[in-house]
Order: C-alpha cells, then structure tokens, then sequence
C-alpha cells in the first residue's frame, strides 16, 4: 500500500502489486503520468501480506519455507500462469484434486 499526496494535496492509498518498494512506485509514477496526476510528497510505502488461503504454502524438499518475495512469484505463477491448453497450474490441480474424490 502506498500513501501519498495527489496534486490537489489530497491523501490516497494505492495497493500496487509489485516484487519491491521502488518497483511499486515507480509503477504508481506511471500510473499517475498516464492519468495526467502527480505525486506531491510519498507518505508510506506498506508491505502488504498476500497470503490467501487459496495460495500455497511453498517449501523446500527439507521443509524450510521460502521467503515472502519468492512466495509471491511462486503464487503469483500458479495462479496466473497457462500450459498449451489455457489452464493454469492451480486449475489442473483443483481438477486433479475432484477427479481422485
């Protein structure tokens, strides 16, 4: 979450979906150039913690968990990522999961 002041001074919150700090506000930079809007003063820049209970837990074979940031690219690729046929990784294990009920 990023918190900052508009151009007209007004405070905003912008949640930015990014793999770091400079990352994210360079994306909101953007963002606000194509909307003819500019940042006056950055407030906060806030982690947010996007660990949902659809998303897995990744692990290594020795059972230590991976850090936030590599979770993130891990979930963010079974989610969103498609084989050949146009399914993604967590849609065919969800089939896979009803099939063998």
């Amino acid at each position: 979450m990023i918190r900052y002041k508009d151009r007209g001074g007004f405070g905003v919150g912008e949640e930015m979906t990014a793999m770091g700090e400079r990352e994210a506000i360079q994306l909101l930079q953007t963002q606000l150039i194509d909307e003819d809007d500019y940042m006056t003063e950055l407030i906060s820049v806030d982690e947010i913690d996007s660990q949902d209970e659809d998303e897995p837990v990744w692990k290594l074979k020795d059972g230590t968990e991976l850090d936030q940031e590599d979770q993130d690219t891990l979930n963010d690729c079974f989610l969103n990522m498609v084989n050949e046929d146009g399914v993604t990784l967590k849609q065919t294990f969800d089939k896979e999961i009803e099939d063998n009920k």
